[in-house]
């Protein structure tokens, strides 16, 4: 099975309703904490063939917010999104799932 939709899969099971359009998944996102609190916004990850090995890169986000720290770019998703450029360098310590993952989104979230 290809890795994009094992990712997929995971996110599914966690509740979310996920699209999948090549090795990108989208889905609807409700920021859970910090200045944004309660925004919905949507949320595209692209998973690559390594997956769970390595992490996905960070996130794609629509509509653009910005981050504090920088580091914004232009998303390959066309030009409503923005692309965070955040690693996620503690991904060997995890269990390394879409879970995992989705932890280091919320982080990325409450920093706003």
């Amino acid at each position: 099975m290809p890795s994009v939709d094992v990712f997929a899969g995971q996110l599914r099971g966690l509740g979310f309703d996920v699209s999948v359009n090549g090795s990108f998944v989208t889905f609807p996102f409700k920021i859970q904490s910090g200045s944004r609190s309660g925004q919905l916004v949507t949320v595209g990850i692209e998973v690559s063939g390594d997956f769970p090995a390595n992490p996905p890169p960070g996130p794609h986000v629509r509509p653009h917010l910005g981050h504090p720290d920088g580091h914004v770019n232009p998303s390959t998703l066309g030009g409503e999104w923005e692309y965070w450029s955040r690693p996620f360098p503690s991904w060997p310590s995890t269990n390394r799932t879409a879970s995992d993952y989705m932890a280091h989104v919320r982080v990325l979230f409450s920093q706003l």
